[in-house]
């Protein structure tokens, strides 16, 4: 069975199995956390946190990718 973090399953699905004490989302989502429900009712936390230009998960993927391997 292939690694629920490498199939198409929902975030709040994976979030509410892992349950984690704090889930941080950027503030441009905070209309909206996936499995905020799911942590708050376990007793954890959600926060969102201000956005920092020129820094993304996107663009921390993209840079690490376009890394040559060593």
């Amino acid at each position: 069975m292939p690694s629920p973090c490498l199939t198409k399953t929902p975030p709040r699905q994976l979030i509410a199995a892992v349950l984690p004490d704090i889930l941080v989302k950027g503030a441009d989502w905070a209309h909206w956390v996936a499995g905020r429900e799911e942590v708050e009712a376990a007793g954890g936390k959600v926060l969102t946190l201000a956005l920092e230009p020129g820094y993304s998960t996107t663009g921390i993927v993209e840079n690490i990718l376009s890394r040559k391997p060593l």
